[in-house]
């Protein structure tokens, strides 16, 4: 069981601004966080850090702080109104990188006040930050005496860290030194356990869905989610990778999962046969730490956006196109998009058209009214371009996980197929998105009122 604290690297920094800017006093901070939990696991997701200020505290010096009442209950009202999870951080100033027994005093008076102002529907926690960064951390729960150790600190950036606390002190993945020998002579011993432990799902198993699990199967990934309520039927033979004839009419999603587990026998696959707008889509994927966007849906990146952003979890989205006709090619090529929550969302990378939506759910509408027939027109598709576009997302996985790459890898790819080009754009966001601001961290409970973070 892994509770976890994910956090933006935007976020992160103010948070260590907030509670390292003065080497010789405690200094502390509180964070708003929305919160899932699931078959066990608690992720809190922070939404917004704000620094507490000197006038805020009883007294501020290097053994100790004491917060003023009156700001403890602002926050503590703040908290409830918006149906998150406050978490209260303060700094060591030494070397002490755990809790100490004042923090465990401190907090069995106010943790239980705390839930009872907020009427023991959502659990706070604590964390703690000594002068080397070094972090511990822990959480309350309704109903419970005692807290639950927080075990890591996912911090969403480029590349994505994975922070163990101090307290943590589970059993770490091995790698086979042997077996990935010659990846860890790319990205390292550390880039290797990274990919390992980083669990991640794809959201369609077709042409390129299918190249991405073989492929992340190959590299280490052990940790799988694939969605998918297709069915194999004949005519996706040519380009489903690691499928054959006796499978037709068999799960697209089953497939992969099976030539997942022939490639890595190592690899956990959880199978979802539903479609993404089913309502307990978001919660099956909060687990997992990037989304690979395998559909060419408007529908599918609008709802993978706003579980992207609420949820903190990265996407790569994947999109191949053919226009040809009778033998002649006029275009071919595709995109790649990354997505990272705190830096920039798919609306942001202008990847979502408000008018193809409304026209792709008006046909969707139609056809579950029985209005529309077969308006699914089957487009032409090639295994060599899928791949190609497949490669260039795990690549820009590989990147984002290890940062073996020196972080070069641009948020949006365009492949064209005739020229041969694979050219990168660099990212042009507008200074707010409302998307990004209003979703960031919510989770599925709390409410999107709350203004944005004043630590920018």
């Amino acid at each position: 069981m892994s509770n976890i604290f994910r956090i933006t690297q935007n976020d992160y920094s103010c948070l260590i601004e907030a509670l390292l800017s003065m080497k010789n006093v405690e200094q502390g901070a509180a964070l708003f966080a929305g919160h899932v939990q699931r078959e066990g696991k608690n992720i809190f997701m922070i939404r917004e850090v704000l620094p507490i200020p000197q006038n805020d505290m009883v007294y501020q010096h290097s053994t100790g702080r004491r917060l003023k009442a009156s700001a403890f209950m602002k926050l503590a009202e703040k908290a409830y109104n918006q149906g998150l999870s406050l978490i209260m951080a303060h700094s060591h100033p030494g070397t002490l990188n755990t809790f100490s027994t004042t923090d465990d005093n401190n907090e069995s008076e106010m943790m239980p006040r705390l839930l009872m102002l907020t009427d023991n529907s959502i659990p706070h926690g604590t964390l703690v930050m000594d002068s080397k960064g070094r972090m511990d951390a822990r959480f309350w729960s309704p109903g419970k005496a005692s807290p639950t150790p927080i075990d890591w600190i996912n911090i969403i950036g480029r590349p994505m860290k994975n922070i163990p606390t101090t307290s943590n002190h589970s059993r770490k993945s091995n790698v086979d030194i042997f077996l990935y020998d010659r990846q860890v002579k790319m990205f390292g011993h550390d880039g290797q356990k990274l990919l390992a432990e980083t669990p991640v799902t794809i959201i369609g198993a077709g042409g390129t869905g299918s190249v991405i699990g073989n492929q992340l199967a190959y590299l280490g990934v052990t940790n799988f989610t694939i969605m998918d309520e297709d069915l194999v039927e004949h005519s996706n033979l040519n380009r489903l990778l690691g499928a054959s004839p006796k499978d037709i009419s068999k799960y697209k999603a089953d497939v992969l999962a099976d030539t997942i587990c022939r490639i890595n026998p190592e690899a956990k696959v959880k199978v979802f046969k539903e479609n993404l707008r089913a309502d307990n889509v978001p919660f099956e994927l909060t687990e997992s730490q990037v989304l690979f966007l395998c559909t060419d849906s408007m529908i599918s990146r609008a709802i993978l956006n706003d579980i992207s952003l609420r949820y903190l979890i990265p996407i790569i989205d994947i999109g191949v196109g053919i226009n040809a006709k009778d033998g002649e090619v006029f275009s071919a090529g595709g995109k790649i998009y990354l997505a990272i929550p705190g830096i920039a969302c798919l609306q942001c990378l202008k990847r979502i058209s408000a008018d193809a939506l409304l026209q792709e759910q008006m046909l969707l509408d139609k056809r579950y009214k029985g209005y529309v027939h077969g308006y699914e027109i089957k487009r032409p598709s090639v295994i060599s371009l899928n791949s190609l576009i497949a490669s260039q997302a795990v690549t820009t996985f590989i990147d984002l996980i290890t940062g073996c790459l020196g972080h070069q890898i641009s948020y949006v790819k365009c492949y064209d197929m005739l020229e041969g080009d694979l050219l990168t754009m660099d990212i042009i966001k507008e200074s707010s998105c409302r998307y990004c601001d209003s979703l960031k961290g919510m989770g599925s409970e709390g409410s999107t009122s709350m203004k944005t973070s004043s630590c920018r």
